[in-house]
């Protein structure tokens, strides 16, 4: 006789139990896959940027402004904007530029006042910018006696005239009332300059003949121009003594640009300091007074917020404050603006700022959100894990289950049968504990958490253990008592039944 393995147990309890335990594992799965992607998308804000490509203008080539951009650039591209470079001849071009949209940024000298609606927006100032005035050593001892008048019938180079300096240097020779003439004078007069254009590279190679009598020149300390016009030309630094009382002589000045027009109020008295053009000799001698503008960094309107914030932040925290313009601080930005702010000031402004209740808990609530996700989402994972390890182990403890089950329902069959079978009776047994060996080890390997799975495994095969031994006794009984009728030795018998070969069904 052979008997098949017996199936587990199918009941509709046992497929519930089943499909729940499948349906926790998917459901925890989904969960943290969830609170992950939410974690991921409320992330977003903090991720870097895409590159914003900004063009900027901040005067000649040869000029200090223009060199101060290009740190700026350098700098900016730890914000992800990427910086264009682009040369003028001076800021009113830059500005005009600005109006036009062909540029979105500018370094410019402050005090240039439009006289229509303007597109360009401040967004911070950056330095002070000294109006250096240099004139030839024959002229040096006479200034300096008698002041700027002296340059009365002179020629003078003024800058570029769409410059700045230029638009300033006609200011102070109007404050000094001496007119400013192209060309020569066609009536006699005392009071007039002749107006001279030359180039910051024409200036640097012409033949001293040829060379103005006086240069005015605006830019920040010290000036590349100025230093070579001292050392290579013998050019002499002149003072400017009337910086307060020009600052307060007028609001506005008519009779600077059409386009432009000079406010007095937004330049101040300066220095120069002694020996910043050099010690041997003493250039200057001591502080040199004169007339100061703050370098303006200004954007056209159109430029995002966001890009104004990256910019500004490129301006005051990173090196081009440390090393560039020591001293620049983001308070500046609180001095009086010269033109419309940009709005996006106001949000670099509000980002930086030590302590504002609503920003702090915007932010708090989006780090705690993402805190709160990513820790949902490693919840759920380890739930899922711990639920899936709890399905291997349940899976492991049925197979054992089913096993006995087998073993219990063989044994059944051979109670049942017409006669027993005691070499099946052995096998099943030793399958038993067989068993009951592996389950005792994975219990000792930590495969079985609980010590109630491996008591109820163990009460089980204990069971059946017993009811196939009580049929092996009774079997035995059987055999002592068939040896005891043939006069032969019940240990022959059980040998001879062990060894019987087993009937096989048809």
């Amino acid at each position: 006789m052979s008997s098949d393995p017996a199936k587990p147990p199918t009941g509709s309890k046992g497929f519930a139990m089943v499909r729940q335990s499948r349906w926790r594992e998917m459901f925890l799965m989904a969960s943290a896959l969830a609170l992950l992607g939410l974690g991921i998308w409320i992330w977003q804000p903090f991720k870097k940027s895409s590159p914003v490509r900004l063009r900027i203008s901040a005067g000649s080539a040869a000029g200090t402004r223009h060199q101060l951009a290009l740190s700026l650039a350098s700098n900016l591209a730890e914000q992800t904007i990427e910086l264009e470079v682009i040369p003028s001849d001076g800021s009113e071009e830059s500005l005009e530029w600005l109006e036009a949209n062909r540029i979105d940024l500018a370094l410019i000298q402050g005090g240039l006042v439009p006289t229509k609606p303007s597109r360009v927006r401040q967004l911070c100032p950056l330095v002070t910018e000294p109006m250096h005035v240099l004139v030839k050593p024959a002229l040096g001892d006479e200034i300096r006696k008698s002041n700027l008048l002296s340059l009365r019938g002179k020629k003078v180079n003024l800058g570029a005239g769409s410059s700045g300096t230029r638009l300033l240097a006609e200011a102070v020779l109007d404050f000094l009332e001496l007119q400013v003439l192209e060309g020569e004078p066609k009536e006699e007069s005392k009071d007039y300059v002749r107006s001279d254009h030359m180039s910051h590279d024409e200036l640097e190679h012409a033949a001293f003949d040829d060379m103005p009598d006086a240069i005015f020149l605006v830019s920040t300390m010290p000036s590349p121009l100025a230093h070579r016009l001292i050392e290579n030309q013998g050019y002499q630094l002149v003072g400017i003594p009337f910086g307060t009382a020009f600052s307060q002589s007028s609001t506005i000045d008519d009779t600077a640009s059409k386009s432009r027009k000079i406010d007095r109020r937004f330049y101040s008295p300066c220095v120069i300091p002694a020996y910043s053009y050099g010690v041997d000799p003493d250039t200057p001698e001591s502080d040199l007074p004169t007339i100061g503008s703050r370098m303006l960094l200004v954007a056209n309107s159109k430029v995002s917020d966001i890009a104004i914030e990256r910019t500004l932040t490129g301006v005051f925290n990173t090196d081009f404050t440390r090393n560039i313009i020591p001293g620049l601080d983001s308070s500046w930005l609180d001095l009086p603006n010269e033109y419309v702010l940009h709005p996006g000031v106001q949000g670099y402004r509000d980002r930086n700022k030590v302590l504002i209740a609503s920003d702090l808990i915007d932010y708090l609530e989006k780090v705690l959100a993402i805190i709160a996700t990513l820790a949902g989402a490693a919840f759920f994972s380890y739930q899922w894990y711990s639920e899936h390890r709890r399905q291997q182990r349940e899976n492991r403890f049925g197979e054992f289950m089913t096993r006995v089950i087998r073993i219990e329902q063989q044994a059944l069959e051979s109670e049942l049968s017409a006669k027993l079978q005691l070499v099946d009776l052995i096998r099943l047994q030793q399958e038993l504990a067989l068993l009951k060996s592996d389950a005792v080890q994975g219990f000792v390997s930590g495969e079985w958490q609980s010590p109630t799975m491996l008591n109820g495994l163990l009460a089980l095969i204990n069971d059946t253990r017993e009811q196939i031994t009580r049929l092996i006794l009774h079997e035995r009984e059987n055999i002592e008592q068939d040896a005891e009728k043939k006069h032969v030795q019940p240990d022959a018998l059980w040998r001879k039944e062990i060894d019987a070969p087993q009937p096989t069904d048809n």
